[in-house]
């Protein structure tokens, strides 16, 4: 099924027509089960952890969304024009945004991320979100923030909160807020 559905949405975007799927989670059972059905505009297959995903413009959201493959089934090519072509925008662009924005492909918006991380351990966050963020080199007022670096870009908060758990050595959320505040009951 996951090879089909490639197939199709791979089909679909050099045709540059919409498709329509079911998107499915995995139950207690082991076995998928329909949660929505939907019908988008496909810009980009990605591949990204280990898994593949769609990027496409769901039109009654208004929004960029990124699907995992194998959760979509009776992935079906539709005869209408994708609206990815329709304005005067490069979709290509915004999905190499989207990816950086959301690296573990989490839904959500964007925001503005401030954390700490090692000076020497920069690169994980270039690995991760990409090297357009802003860095300033911490004052040392004490040892603490000795060889830190803030680094400030925009993200889904929910990939910045499994970046900083896994990087929880090296890295500190400073902001936002609620992502520093659900890392401390960690």
């Amino acid at each position: 099924n996951v090879f089909w559905s490639i197939e199709v949405l791979d089909d679909a975007i050099n045709k540059n027509v919409k498709v329509s799927f079911d998107y499915s989670t995995i139950g207690i059972d082991k076995k998928l089960h329909v949660i929505a059905k939907y019908t988008v505009s496909p810009v980009q297959l990605v591949f990204s952890n280990g898994q593949y995903f769609l990027l496409a413009f769901v039109d009654e959201e208004e929004e960029m969304r990124s699907f995992r493959i194998d959760r979509i089934t009776n992935a079906k090519a539709l005869g209408l024009v994708a609206k990815n072509k329709k304005k005067d925008v490069d979709w290509r662009d915004i999905a190499s945004t989207y990816v950086e924005g959301h690296p573990y492909m989490s839904f959500g918006e964007t925001e503005r991320i401030k954390l700490l991380i090692s000076e020497e351990e920069i690169g994980r966050v270039f690995d991760v979100f990409g090297t357009h963020v802003h860095i300033s080199v911490c004052k040392a007022k004490d040892d603490k923030f000795a060889g830190m670096v803030e680094v400030t870009f925009r993200a889904n908060t929910e990939d910045v909160y499994r970046f900083v758990v896994q990087n929880a050595d090296v890295a500190e959320i400073i902001e936002p807020h609620s992502v520093r505040a659900r890392i401390l009951k960690f």
